[in-house]
């Protein structure tokens, strides 16, 4: 700095003169005022803007304090800080980085970590990248003037009551974006959340207002032959057509050729979409609802909604509204074809409704409160297979991705509301994960499969001491059909199918399964997932066509399907509880189960046995004495039964469902 003359001397070689230092530059790094002074001092209140800009203001002697008489004190903590600090790869040029006031300047596509920032602007070929588990915090705008956005970490936008906005080059992003308390933000449709898997996107939290556009990916994989999905909408303003990607396919027709349809709840029927909005695919996709939507190429017809593996894009308004309401309606079912049950009841077919997640982040669907005459169970669908989760337990997650439809199920004729609440959002986990429980869960998930792994079903069975030996709206969840040659694979007690079966802890337990199969022949599989399983030690599989019984705890099962036996091939029984106080181990266990035919009791090794069929009045139903081996009472009424079985030295009590 040298404040005489305006100009640097020629030489430094007296005390009166000044050179300009070597590699030093007259103007940016270097700077001669006219004024002669002794003391003076740099303004900070004015200094703002780029580098270029500040070198600007500082070769500006009138953003100077000078003197000759008075001293200027330079204290430890100085006058002024920069307002804006540049991330070189390495270091922050201030070192320590930002804050809510300072601007930052991102030079390098390396990842800055967690840090916080008024305004942030992105240099030409770089990009701000923010791994997963760092948090980029911005208080002020977003100038993209580089590659914008890498990473899966989080970008907070947090000025509470401001309006902040995005400028620049356009970006894509596939972490998260929050927007915090009452900030709003302004998108000027800059950027998209983007998605390369079924379980890797970009996600949309917080509790502020998005102005603009936003523009969200879904990942979908049709597969060969193309396949349904249930979809819906996060975005508030999209179209059923928005799902439609360019040079692609959507009938809304109510014939062979339709591949978009809603779920009429009221009338228990398929419409084509578009129905209740009045304009057909014209129509809005309505947060909330879910839609059925045939995706890839049918032979040769198609693309439809897309060709392969990919993703679809919707764009318009999408916002973290403190509650969505999708309406609930009900219908018996009975005067409909309900073809993805699989019983014929009264109970199997009532009240189902088509949901969708409404928003752009994963929802906890163990957050959600149920309503009144609303089963907890929720089912997707994958094109191919059902899946169930109900309370921790299930094939199915209790994470619900952004776009995913899924079916409920309403017990009663009272037309309700499910309420979605952003509350129950959340980023951590993936909603492809498999379950994390919020709940304790005591059972096995038995999976069998096909066609060398091909096609395959899962069904849980487990114990709650909060159930019942019926079907829990809370506990249990039905068995929906899987298509095409997928085996189907389900407890059936009473007049119920379930997909998860759940009873209270009272001794040792047999369900009865059924197996619904065409693939005559096929060599198949059934293995068990034993590691929740807390109240038994053994899990058995009974092959009645073979007369066998095979431990699944100490491993798999295979067979081949024979379809002239029938559905009722397999028997699932426990046995040495683990808990509680356990009964003397007695060597002849016998047990009890429902069927078409009535009620059974295979007696195994005893002879001679006495059994007494009682209803849940204490009414004698039916009884026999001198019986050995597999013994039917033909009981036609519904209901629970008590199966008490005596023989020398052994008695034991079954409750049955017929």
């Amino acid at each position: 700095f040298h404040n005489n003359s305006g100009a640097w001397e020629a030489d430094a070689t007296s005390s009166s003169t000044s050179a300009l230092p070597t590699g030093l530059t007259n103007g940016t790094s270097a700077w001669a005022f006219p004024t002669e002074v002794d003391n003076c001092i740099y303004g900070c209140s004015v200094t703002s803007g780029t580098k270029a800009a500040l070198q600007a203001a500082v070769n500006d002697e009138n953003n100077w304090n000078q003197d000759n008489d008075l001293t200027f004190h330079i204290n430890y903590t100085l006058p002024c800080s920069p307002s804006a600090v540049t991330w070189d790869g390495a270091t922050w040029s201030n070192v320590i980085g930002p804050d809510a006031t300072t601007d930052a300047i991102i030079s390098s596509s390396t990842s800055p970590g967690t840090f916080t920032c008024q305004n942030l602007e992105i240099s030409n070929g770089f990009a701000l990248t923010i791994n997963s588990g760092n948090t980029a915090t911005i208080a002020g705008n977003l100038t993209n003037s580089g590659s914008g956005l890498a990473g899966d970490g989080t970008i907070a936008f947090d000025n509470d009551g401001n309006s902040l906005s995005l400028s620049g080059n356009a970006m894509d992003f596939e972490g998260i974006i929050s927007v915090e308390g009452t900030t709003t933000l302004n998108t000027n449709g800059l950027i998209t959340l983007t998605a390369s898997s079924t379980s890797s996107y970009g996600q949309l939290t917080g509790t502020g207002t998005i102005s603009g556009n936003l523009a969200i990916e879904a990942y979908i994989e049709p597969g060969v032959g193309g396949r349904y999905y249930y979809l819906g909408s996060p975005m508030s303003n999209a179209t059923l057509n928005d799902f439609n990607e360019a040079g692609s396919i959507m009938v809304s027709e109510n014939s062979a050729q339709g591949t978009a349809w809603e779920w009429d709840a009221a009338n228990s029927e398929w419409d084509p979409a578009g129905t209740a909005g009045g304009s057909g695919l014209a129509s809005t996709a309505t947060r909330g609802r879910g839609y059925a939507l045939y995706v890839g190429t049918n032979g040769i017809y198609g693309p439809f909604l897309r060709s392969g593996d990919g993703t679809i894009t919707l764009t318009g308004s999408s916002n973290n509204d403190a509650t969505v309401n999708q309406a609930l309606s009900y219908n018996d079912g009975q005067a409909s074809s309900v073809g993805f049950v699989t019983g014929t009841g009264i109970n199997d077919t009532e009240g189902w409704n088509l949901v969708a997640n409404p928003y752009a982040a994963i929802y906890d669907w163990d957050l959600q409160s149920i309503p009144a005459d609303m089963s907890s169970a929720i089912y997707r669908f994958n094109g191919v297979n059902y899946t169930a989760y109900v309370k921790g337990a299930g094939s199915a997650s209790r994470y619900i991705a952004p776009f995913q439809g899924f079916f409920v199920q309403m017990t009663q004729n009272t037309p309700s509301t499910l309420v979605f609440n952003r509350d129950n959002r959340t980023t951590s986990q993936a909603a492809t994960l498999a379950k994390t429980a919020n709940y304790t869960v005591d059972g096995v998930s038995l999976h069998i499969e096909g066609m060398n792994g091909d096609v395959y079903d899962d069904v849980f069975v487990g114990f709650d001491a909060n159930s019942t030996i019926a079907f829990d709206n809370n506990w249990d969840a039905r068995k929906l059909r899987n298509k095409g040659i997928t085996p189907d694979f389900y407890v059936a007690m009473g007049q119920s199918t379930y997909s998860v079966c759940r009873v209270p802890y009272t001794g040792p337990w047999s369900f009865p399964m059924k197996l619904d199969y065409d693939q005559d022949g096929d060599l198949m599989t059934i293995s068990a997932d034993i590691n929740e399983l807390q109240s038994f030690g053994t899990v058995t599989l009974e092959d009645r066509k073979l007369n066998s019984m095979h431990d699944l705890t100490a491993g798999d099962y295979s067979f081949v399907q024979d379809n002239s036996y029938g559905p009722d091939r397999f028997i699932i029984h426990f046995s040495q509880p683990s808990i509680g106080l356990e009964k003397p181990q007695q060597q002849a266990v016998a047990y009890a189960f429902a069927n078409e035919e009535g009620l059974n009791v295979e007696l195994g090794i005893l002879h001679n046995a006495t059994v007494e069929v009682y209803n849940l009045a204490g009414q004698l139903v039916e009884r026999g004495e001198d019986l050995n081996g597999r013994v039917t009472f033909g009981v036609e009424n519904g209901g629970v039964y008590i199966l008490k079985v005596t023989a020398d030295n052994f008695t034991e009590s079954f409750k049955v469902i017929r």
